[in-house]
């Protein structure tokens, strides 16, 4: 069985998905803390934002299979992005048996998710290079471009790159090289706001981590979530309660499962 031929743009479809999650989560969490918490619906009804995910990401995935073309797959991908991001900000509901939002151990489970999912997501782009028929085929979807005249000179010198590192004895090189050569062209496009402010943060971003003190900083920070996390898992197996016996404190500690039951 073969391996389905990797995207070129892989990496940056897969980081737009992991940004627009993560901005969805920080942005529903401030919007509840600000509002309150208030819930969508009456009486009975409770209309959780879990279900505004599972409708985005259906979205995403009706346009991926509908439609072609490079702005439809970044359409996906944020609308895919936001949509997990408002299903995995739901995780605590589905984790304890009294469906409690505000689990606290939650927060380190989805930190460990996209944590995870970002390496798997490097993993996927770094195990090796493109193959000569991954190049192909990327290589051909970038000429398909031209059908929906929106090829510019930059595609076409990329995908003339790709067909140098296919095999060149596949009959379907030198015909694409040719259509490439005679296809016309669009001249390159200015970035816009977005790609000049997007081209902004990184390269402060990029000049930050330069910093000598930049590491140990990010290293501190992260071992003091990851206590902070510890210590809230050891709370809920362990409650730590406070007596006053004759004036004086007693510490003793109790099974959490007799009050949280299972946990």
């Amino acid at each position: 069985m073969h391996q389905p031929p990797r995207r070129l743009d892989l990496s940056s479809q897969q980081d737009t998905v992991l940004v627009c999650a993560v901005a969805t989560i920080l942005t529903i969490r401030l919007q509840l803390w600000i509002t309150n918490y208030p819930q969508l619906g009456g009486g009975r009804l409770h209309i959780a934002h879990l279900l505004w995910g599972g409708l985005l990401m259906l979205l995403a995935v009706g346009l991926l299979l509908s439609y072609h073309g490079p702005k439809v797959r970044r359409a996906g991908a944020v609308l895919g992005g936001i949509g997990f991001g408002f299903f995995v900000d739901e995780l605590g509901k589905f984790i304890t048996s009294d469906n409690d939002y505000f689990f606290k151990p939650a927060a380190g489970v989805i930190y460990v998710l996209f944590v995870a999912l970002f390496f798997f997501s490097r993993w996927l782009r770094r195990r090796r290079e493109l193959t000569p028929s991954e190049a192909l085929v990327n290589a051909a979807d970038l000429l398909s471009e031209a059908a929906l005249h929106d090829l510019d000179a930059r595609e076409q010198q990329r995908a003339l790159e790709l067909l140098d590192r296919a095999d060149q004895s596949d009959p379907l090189v030198a015909p694409l090289r040719r259509l490439l050569g005679e296809v016309q062209c669009l001249p390159v496009r200015a970035p816009g706001r977005l790609t000049r402010a997007a081209r902004w943060i990184r390269g402060h971003y990029y000049r930050l981590i330069e910093k000598r003190w930049f590491p140990r900083a990010l290293r501190i920070l992260f071992l003091t979530l990851g206590l902070v996390s510890v210590i809230q898992v050891l709370g809920l197996v362990f409650n730590v309660v406070v007596v006053d016996h004759d004036g004086k404190l007693d510490v003793s500690v109790t099974d959490g499962v007799d009050k949280f039951g299972d946990v």
